[in-house]
């Protein structure tokens, strides 16, 4: 990292960055809110994390052009669409300021453009003599929209900072305290079906597996009612590297989301064998019958439980539609 960059510390994290102390706290705040909901749920599922060694690395960016550079050349994560990552190899959480994302500074230019636009109309009311009434319910109206849509930008803003931040986190937590191993090639499924059900748009609340998050419950009833899921055979089985060939892989979150949650909530037992008998393979990537046999070995026949899975999530859509936040990255 530049020479510029600082070291900041909270109980859990060590953050080095070269964003403005406020955003550094708030990023520390919101980390260590991934700490205690993470605990949370290791207690809750019966789980037994190992103490941290020492303190979690975090990087924050003040510019996103800096942590792309960073991200391309160290981790060699390219997707330019990845608001921000965790590297096993490195054990470390890279992020950047996202306000500086392309589709944020759009929507500041424009709402500059609105703020002028304000003036302008700001002026003509006060030497407009015959029309002044109308000029002022005008100008009314339009500073309201201008305050609705500065709220909305500011709100989005805030949302995917609190939703990526911890998604990495708790990606961070889960290998550096053993529930998973960095010498093993996870399946995609659990690795981020473990991650996403954290996700939240306010660190302020309780969040994690045993809380609906609204986007990705949204995303996934659409998949399920589209009919448009992956069989559960398949998902399963898919690894990082075939991952990143999928044209689906977004999807694949949103499903991987839907069952772990349900895996937890149903057959936690299962989850916690399932964990220990990948734990126990050899390092490497197991192969697709591998994962398969050892899926079943926790879960039983794999045609029963998507069954009985499905069966449950039809029944929670009728019920369920929540509202979904547009996002200008994805998590990695």
């Amino acid at each position: 990292l530049p020479a510029h960059f600082q070291e900041y510390e909270s109980p859990h994290f060590i953050v080095l960055s070269d964003a403005a102390p406020d955003d550094v706290a708030r990023l520390q705040q919101r980390l260590e809110r991934a700490y205690d909901e993470f605990q949370r749920f290791c207690r809750r599922t019966r789980l037994e994390p190992e103490p941290l060694r020492h303190k979690l690395v975090t990087v924050l960016f003040a510019e996103r052009t800096a942590y792309r550079a960073f991200a391309r050349e160290q981790d060699a994560v390219t997707d330019p669409t990845v608001a921000g990552y965790y590297a096993p190899s490195h054990d470390r959480a890279v992020f950047y300021d996202a306000r500086t994302n392309p589709s944020v500074i759009d929507a500041e230019r424009a709402l500059e453009e609105m703020k002028d636009d304000l003036e302008t109309l700001s002026r003509r009311a006060a030497d407009e003599k015959g029309h002044a009434s109308d000029v002022r319910s005008h100008l009314a109206n339009y500073e309201a929209h201008y305050r609705r849509e500065r709220a909305k930008l500011e709100r989005f803003v805030r949302q995917v900072e609190a939703a990526t931040t911890v998604h990495e986190a708790i990606h961070q937590l889960l290998y550096h305290t053993g529930i998973q191993s960095r010498r093993l090639e996870y399946p995609v499924w659990l690795a981020e079906g473990l991650a996403t059900p954290f996700e939240t748009d306010d660190t302020a609340l309780s969040f994690g597996p045993d809380r609906m998050y609204g986007p990705r419950q949204r995303a996934f009833i659409e998949l399920l009612d589209a009919d448009r899921l992956m069989p559960l055979e398949t998902l399963i089985s898919i690894t990082p590297p075939a991952l990143a060939r999928s044209a689906d892989a977004k999807d694949i979150y949103h499903q991987s989301y839907a069952l772990t949650r349900w895996l937890l909530k149903r057959r936690p037992e299962g989850m916690r064998d399932y964990l220990e008998r990948l734990r126990a393979e050899a390092p490497g990537e197991p192969s697709t019958v591998r994962l398969r046999e050892i899926f079943e070995m926790s879960f039983g026949p794999i045609s029963t439980l998507e069954q009985r899975w499905l069966r449950d999530e039809r029944r929670t859509s009728r019920d369920v539609r929540l509202v979904t936040s547009p996002k200008p990255d994805s998590n990695d």
